[in-house]
């Protein structure tokens, strides 16, 4: 019935190693600033950990202009991409 559910799926230049997905859900788990708190980081290791295919993240701020919002990843912010391990990340 799903046996193509753990098999790789190629998008775009990116495979997935299978069609699991975590879909976006708000967690708060941003600090004051807007950057991702050690709870975020713990959270999404543990699903990472967990061996979905792909995992899309909550809601952020994209921009500068946009309304600050408590517990909300400002994304514009370049100390957020500082962070990050960008060697795990596949573009």
């Amino acid at each position: 019935m799903f046996e193509h559910l753990l098999s790789p799926l190629q998008v775009g230049r990116l495979t997935l190693p299978n069609r699991v997905l975590i879909t976006a859900h708000a967690t708060n788990y941003a600090d004051a600033d807007g950057l991702p708190d050690e709870r975020a980081v713990h959270y999404y290791a543990e699903r990472a950990a967990g061996g979905a295919g792909l995992m899309v993240t909550g809601a952020s701020s994209v921009h500068p202009s946009s309304p600050r919002v408590r517990g909300v990843v400002n994304a514009h912010d370049p100390r957020v991409v500082a962070g990050a391990d960008l060697h795990q990340v596949a573009w």
